[in-house]
Order: structure tokens, then sequence, then C-alpha cells
């Protein structure tokens, strides 16, 4: 078991390792690794070991020339490859004063070829025997790090398998797979920050991987469509907000984001972004405006080891964990931009950053999925509790229901009852009286008796009807009264028409028919009229029902106005709510009953 994991190890120190070390432990064939050059720059030349790196202080112009040596024992029968790990700005090659080739198209001016390795096939008779010169022509400016590396000249199939194609995996392809994920992970973010606007983790998650994937797109560009300084300037200014956007991820993360924090945060930013630019992206003042964030670092990596230890959650974990890999590889990446490293060393905040952004991404979905499973886990729990209490509500209001209709049927028996009590049980009482006492004709004896009658069917019609039945109760009252006139003076006209009338409860029924009973039965007592009218009717618009009861008699006297039965129809009134209006009109009298009908009269 550990010989295959030795082996493995092995395996890829030697494919990763650069230089020419990698290069003897992987293949015996001839190549030349050359670590020397002639310079000439501004017109002086001296002889420089590579790599080389310009310093600012002897960098005066933009172009740079070396000159290398090749020795040849003889013209090689197949094309030799050129291989430079890196150049910067941009270069071209000459091969015994012969133009072969140029890391892009157009002018050097334009062109950016500095994150990019180059393998360059160098036709067979290009070459001759003995001494070969190659001619590097380098531009550069003083906004990136100029200069360039050493250079391996021979076989391209050996050049291509053990050198070039683990530099161009590493710094070109898998930075343009890892730029990929970030761009969809950040369009993911920005969705679920729209909807989750109170997990600013996602927003900021999202904007800082948005602006890496701009500084990658920025990096692997080989060539400029407008001014180089200002192309610079976003190459610079866009990493730089990548990084300060990053510290504000790392808080929204833990949920330590406050608003004055994150205002001087962005404030600095803001800043920051205008003295890169008015600098002309000056490599020490980029520096510079790094450190206090590498001052901040150790702090928050502190308080970080103490949130994760607290809240015990592995996404904290993984957020320390990544914060430590950008902060170690920030360190580089900072001792670099102040020189301290070799010209052929890369800038790693470039992948780890890309990397860090990709893990982040992924673990942020995976807690999103973890709350989206746990709420659907909440929701299927509500939904059966919801069912329950539902059927429990179903049940209760059942019940309730029963007992209320229940109530409702002893009130209505009461009030019933109460009805027959004082109304033909109060006359008969008083008619018994008048009988042995001898004050009662015959002719007031049937009245009186009719009129106990009438009390005593309507009594009996409200009982027996149920709420949607007001119609039919009207049709009875309409033919009991018209019975009662036959062969009388009075004629009875009638006008209400079946249709949607409202559903009301027999309390409120049995107001509105004695209300009724009371108008006919005094037009037909008092008022020696021939015809009367009843109408009955319901506006849906304004939810009034109206009874109306006119005549043409003689009108109201004064023995009738202040009668018990006027007074017994206003106080029915006043129970429905309703407006009661008697008018005189001499001749004839006109009572109308009005009753918006409300929930209360259900």
């Amino acid at each position: 078991m550990r010989r295959p994991v030795f082996f493995l190890i092995a395996w890829l120190a030697l494919v990763l390792l650069p230089g020419g070390w990698a290069y003897g432990l992987l293949s015996s064939a001839p190549v030349q690794h050359l670590t020397s050059a002639q310079m000439q720059v501004n017109g002086i030349q001296e002889f420089v070991r590579l790599p080389h790196e310009f310093k600012s202080e002897e960098f005066e112009g933009n172009r740079a020339i070396y000159t290398l040596q090749v020795d040849l024992d003889h013209v090689p029968a197949e094309p030799l490859a050129i291989y430079i790990p890196k150049l910067s700005l941009a270069g071209q090659v000459f091969v015994n004063g012969q133009y072969l080739w140029a890391c892009g198209h157009g002018s050097l001016e334009k062109l950016r070829c500095m994150h990019r390795p180059q393998l360059i096939s160098i036709p067979a008779i290009s070459w001759r025997v003995g001494y070969n010169e190659i001619r590097v022509e380098i531009f550069a400016d003083t906004t990136e790090i100029n200069g360039l590396s050493s250079i391996w000249v021979g076989d391209a199939s050996v050049l291509r398998q053990d050198f070039f194609q683990w530099r161009q995996l590493i710094a070109v392809d898998l930075l343009i797979a890892v730029t990929w994920i970030s761009g969809f992970l950040a369009a993911l973010g920005f969705g679920a920050s729209l909807v989750l606007r109170q997990k600013p983790i996602y927003f900021w998650f999202a904007t800082a991987t948005l602006s890496n994937v701009f500084a990658n797109i920025f990096s692997l560009m080989d060539f400029t469509i407008f001014d180089p300084r200002v192309f610079a300037w976003l190459v610079g200014a866009s990493r730089f907000l990548s990084v300060t956007l990053g510290f504000l991820t790392y808080l929204a993360w833990f949920e330590k984001l406050r608003p004055g924090i994150r205002n001087g945060i962005l404030a600095y930013t803001a800043l920051a972004i205008i003295l890169i630019g008015l600098a002309n992206t000056n490599r020490s003042l980029l520096a510079l405006l790094y450190l206090p964030f590498f001052i901040v670092a150790p702090i928050l990596i502190w308080y970080m080891f103490n949130w994760s230890s607290k809240s015990k959650n592995v996404s904290h974990w993984i957020a320390l964990c990544s914060f430590l890999i950008v902060f170690a590889v920030g360190i580089h990446d900072l001792s670099k931009l102040m020189g301290f490293y070799a010209f052929e060393n890369i800038f790693l905040l470039t992948f780890a950053g890309s990397a860090v952004s990709v893990a982040l991404g992924i673990t942020a979905i995976g807690v999103l999925a973890s709350g989206l499973r746990e709420s659907e886990m909440l929701r299927s729990t509500l939904e059966v509790r919801v069912v329950e209490r539902t059927q429990e509500l179903a049940q209760t209001h059942a019940t309730l229901l029963k007992s209320e209709v229940e109530r409702a049927q002893i009130q209505g028996r009461e009030l019933l009852l109460r009805d027959v009590h004082d109304g033909f049980g109060s006359q008969l009482l008083t008619a018994s009286m008048l009988v042995k006492a001898s004050k009662l004709t015959q002719e007031e004896m049937e009245t009186l008796l009719q009129e106990c009658i009438d009390d005593l069917y309507l009594v009996i019609d409200i009982s027996s009807a149920t709420a949607e039945q007001f119609f039919d109760m009207m049709l009875d009252f309409k033919t009991r009264f018209s019975r009662r006139v036959i062969g009388g003076q009075a004629r009875l006209h009638w006008d209400f028409q079946k249709g949607h009338w409202p559903q009301i409860s027999k309390t409120t029924a049995l107001h509105m028919l004695r209300i009724l009973q009371e108008g006919v039965t005094n037009a037909l007592k008092h008022s020696r009229s021939t015809n009367i009218w009843i109408t009955a009717s319901f506006d849906h618009s304004t939810q009034i029902l109206r009874l109306k009861v006119v005549d043409d008699g003689t009108g109201m006297t004064m023995q009738s106005a202040l009668g018990r039965g006027i007074h017994n129809m206003s106080k029915r009134a006043g129970i429905l709510g309703g407006e009661l209006t008697i008018t005189d009109a001499r001749p004839g009298t006109s009572v109308e009953l009005q009753v918006g009908i409300t929930q209360a009269h259900f």
C-alpha cells in the first residue's frame, strides 16, 4: 500500500516542479537550458542571468533585447522548439536574424503575454551548425513586473510533455476552468440574494466572485482594445476589489458584517481604486494599499477561529481554512509584488482566489440546499399540522354550529311562546274579562277571535318555516288575509314577485310579518278604505328589504295614532334596526318598513 502512494507523490512532484531539474529527471532527450543572455536597453548592453527582472531604476524605455546563444553539432532533421515559461509584457523572437514569432497579433504595445507560457516551434531550416543566435525582443512598461525567464531549446515533443503542458494546464487551462465555474456560481449567488434578501452572504459572495472573474478575464487576455495604462488599471482595480469584497464576504459568512464596517471598507475601496488610476497602477502604491488588510487579517483569523469553535458549524470551519489559504497566498503575492521572488514565479492569488471562490460557492450551495431541505421538511410538517388543526377546527365548528342551532331553536321557541302569550293570549284574556262583564258585542267578539286566529296562523307559519321560505310565508300571509276580506268592502292588492329573497331568521321574519299584519289590520279596522295595497321588495344593491301598506281610507284618527298597535310596530322596527314610516295622506294612510339586511338578521 505504501509503495503506490510513494510513486504517486513522486510523480506529482516531478510533473509540477519547474525548471531543468524536473526535465533532468523526466527525460534524457537533448535539451539546452539557457540561463544567461546579453541584454540591450536604452543603448546599453550588459550580460544578465536568467530569469531576469527589470528594476525600476534601470528601466527608462519600453523595449529590451535579450540575445542568447545556442550551439548545435548538426542541423536538426526536425523542427526544434523554444520554451519560454514567462516573458512580460509582450515579446517576439528572432532566430539567426529571422523574425519567426510574436506572442500575439498586432503591435507589441497592444499585446499582453505575461501569464502564458510559450512553446515556439522553429523550422529546421532556420538552424545552422555551430553558433545560433536567439534574439527575444521584450516590450515593457512600469505598470507590471517586466523581464524574461530562462529558456529551453530542444525537441518539441519533449518540451511539450515535460514542461509546457503542465505550466499551460495550471497557468491557463485551470484558470479558465475555475473562471467559468466562478462566473456560474456568481450568477447563482445573485439569484439567491434576490430570493433571500435577509441573507447578505449571497450578495457579497456573488460580487466578490464576479470581481475575481473580471480580474481573471483581464489576466487571460493577450491583447488590449484601448490604452494599455487603462487596461493595467482595470486589472489592478478588479483584483483589489475582489480582495476587499472577499473580506466583506467572510464577515457576512459569520454574520458579523456591521453597517459601519461595511461602509468603511467600501469607502476605502473606492478611494484606493481612484488612487490606483491616478498613480498609473504603481506597484509600490498597490503594495501599500494591500497592507492594511494583511495587518487586520491575523486578528480576523483569531475571531473566525473563536466563532467557528462556538458555532461548531462545518461551513464556518471551511470558511476559516479557505481564509488561511488566501492569507498565506496573499503574503506570497505581496512579497512578489515588492520584488522578493524570482521573476518566473506566478501570482498565486489569481488561482487561489478562484479556487476559494469555487469552494465557498459549493459550500454556500450546500448550505442553501440543506436549508431548502429543512424548509421542505418543515413545510411538510406544517401541512400535516394544518390538516390536523383544520380537522379539529371543523369538528369544533360543527359542534359549535350544532350548539348554536339548538340555542337558536330554543330561543325561537321561547320567542314564539312569548309572542303567543303577548299576542293572541293577551287578547283572549281581555276578551274573557269583557265577556264576563257583558261589555263585548257579538260583532266585536267575532273581530277579536279573527285577530287571534290570524296571530295563531302567523305563529304556526313562522315555526314551521325555514330561512329560505320567507316568500312562502308571504304567500301564506296573502292567502289568509285575502280570505278574511271576502265579502267585505275593502279590496287587497298584492305586489311582490318570486325571486332571490334574503335568507333571514325566524325571529326577523316574525317581527316583519307582525308589522305587516298590524298595518293591514289597522287599515281594515279604522280607515274605512275600499282599497289596500301591500308591497314587498328587496334591493340587492343596497340590501334593503321594504314592506309597505297603503290604503285610500279616511286617514289616521287620534285613537289609532296613540294606540298600542302603532307602539308595538315601532318597537319591533327598532329591534330589527329598521325604519318605520307612517304617513297620514288624508285620504289614506301609508305604513312603510325599511330594514337593511345584515349578518344579525340571518
